[in-house]
C-alpha cells in the first residue's frame, strides 16, 4: 500500500474515531442534562401516522436533493435519467454512515457516476458547485433564523451576537467567492496563473489537473439558469428540513408552533455542518433541546424531537441497501467501507 495512501485511511479513522467519541459524549450530556424518563415516554408514544408523514417528507427531500444534483449534471452535458443519480445518492449517503464525511459520499457519488462512461472533471465541478451553492443558502437561511429567532423569541440577543457575525462573515466570504468564480476576468486570471509552467513534476502535474478541473467548471457561465433553479430547489430543501422537524414534533403530542421551528430549524443545520459528530447526532439533539428550551419547552421534548428525526432519516436510508446491493460495483464498494476508505477514483 502506498504511503501517501496508508496515511490517508489512517487519519479518516482518527478522525471517524473522534466522531463517534464527540457523538457518545454529546449524547452522554444530554441524557444527563434531560430528564430521560421523560424521552422515553414521548417516543413511546409516537403517533406512527406523523412517524409516516415525516418519512414521506424526508424521501421528498432526497428526490429534490438528486434532482438539483442531475440539473448541475445536464448543465455539462451528462444526462442522466432521473432515477441514476437517485440511486447513486442513497448509495453515497447510506455508506456515508461508514466513511469519513463529506468526502467519502462525494467520492462515491463521482466514482458511480464515472462507472456509467462520464468526464470525471465534469462530475467533480458539479458536485463543487453544489456543495458551495448549498453552504451558502444553509448560512443565509441559518442567519436569517437567527435574526428572526431573536428579534421574535429570544430575550437574550446578546449572548447571539458572536454567532450571527461569524455565520455572516461566512456566508459572505462564500458568496463573494462564489460569484468571482463565475467572474470571467477572474476566471481567466486563474488559468493564466494554472498555465504557468513548473520545474517541480507533482507541482505541474497538480496545476495541469486543476487547470482541467476549472476549466470545466466555468462552463456554468453559460448555464445560469440552471443555478438559478438550483438555488430555489436548494432553499425548498430546506424549508422541508422544517416541516419534518415540525412533523416530528406533532408526532409526539407536542404542540409548538410551526413558527418556532422556521426560527430554530435553520440555526441547527448550520450547527450540524460542523463535522465534530457522526450525522450530526449530539449536536441536532443538542440544538433542539437547548433552543427550544429558551422559548419555554422542556429540554426532553427538544432532545425527543431531534432523536426521532434521526431515527427518521436512518430508515429513509434502508432503500441504500438495496440499491447497493444491486450495484454491480457492491464488492468495491463493500470493501472500500470495510478498509473505511473511500474508493480510488
Amino acid at each position: 500500500m502506498p504511503a501517501k495512501s496508508f496515511r490517508r485511511r489512517q487519519w479518516g479513522m482518527k478522525k471517524r474515531l473522534l466522531q463517534i467519541v464527540m457523538s457518545v459524549a454529546l449524547i452522554w450530556l444530554l441524557v444527563t442534562w434531560t430528564d430521560f424518563k421523560q424521552v422515553r415516554e414521548h417516543l413511546a408514544g409516537c403517533n406512527y401516522y406523523y412517524f409516516g408523514l415525516a418519512l414521506c417528507i424526508v424521501t421528498l427531500n432526497r428526490f429534490i436533493m438528486s434532482y438539483k444534483w442531475n440539473l448541475l449534471l445536464r448543465a455539462l452535458d451528462i444526462r442522466l435519467h432521473w432515477w441514476e443519480p437517485l440511486k447513486i445518492y442513497y448509495i453515497a449517503n447510506f455508506l456515508g454512515l461508514f466513511l469519513p464525511p463529506t468526502i467519502g459520499v462525494d467520492v462515491i457519488r463521482t466514482y458511480l457516476t464515472s462507472k456509467l462512461h462520464h468526464d470525471k472533471a465534469k462530475i467533480i465541478s458539479s458536485i463543487l458547485v453544489e456543495r458551495i451553492i448549498g453552504m451558502v443558502c444553509i448560512f443565509f437561511v441559518g442567519a436569517m433564523g437567527l435574526i428572526y429567532f431573536i428579534i421574535n423569541y429570544s430575550t437574550q440577543g446578546n449572548n447571539f451576537s458572536g454567532f450571527l457575525i461569524t455565520s455572516s462573515s461566512l456566508f459572505v466570504i462564500f458568496l463573494v467567492g462564489f460569484l468571482l468564480s463565475l467572474n470571467r476576468r477572474f476566471s481567466r486570471l486563474i488559468l493564466s496563473l494554472l498555465s504557468t509552467g513548473s520545474q517541480n513534476r507533482l507541482l505541474r502535474k497538480g496545476k495541469q489537473q486543476l487547470h482541467h478541473f476549472f476549466s470545466t467548471y466555468i462552463t456554468y457561465h453559460n448555464q445560469q439558469k440552471y443555478l438559478i433553479v438550483f438555488v430555489l430547489l436548494t432553499l425548498l430543501e430546506i424549508f422541508t428540513v422544517v416541516v419534518w422537524g415540525y412533523v416530528s414534533a406533532l408526532a409526539l403530542n407536542a404542540a409548538i408552533p410551526f413558527s418556532y421551528f422556521l426560527a430554530v430549524v435553520p440555526i441547527v443545520i448550520v450547527l450540524i455542518r460542523i463535522p465534530i459528530s457522526i450525522a450530526g447526532f449530539g449536536v441536532y439533539e443538542g440544538g433542539f433541546a437547548y433552543f427550544l428550551s429558551m422559548l419555554g419547552y422542556s429540554k426532553s421534548i427538544g432532545f425527543s424531537i431531534g432523536i426521532l428525526d434521526h431515527i427518521v432519516v436512518l430508515v429513509a436510508l434502508l432503500p441504500g441497501i438495496f440499491f447497493l446491493l444491486m450495484s454491480r460495483e457492491r464488492k468495491m464498494l463493500l470493501r472500500a467501507t470495510k478498509q473505511k476508505n473511500p474508493p480510488e477514483i
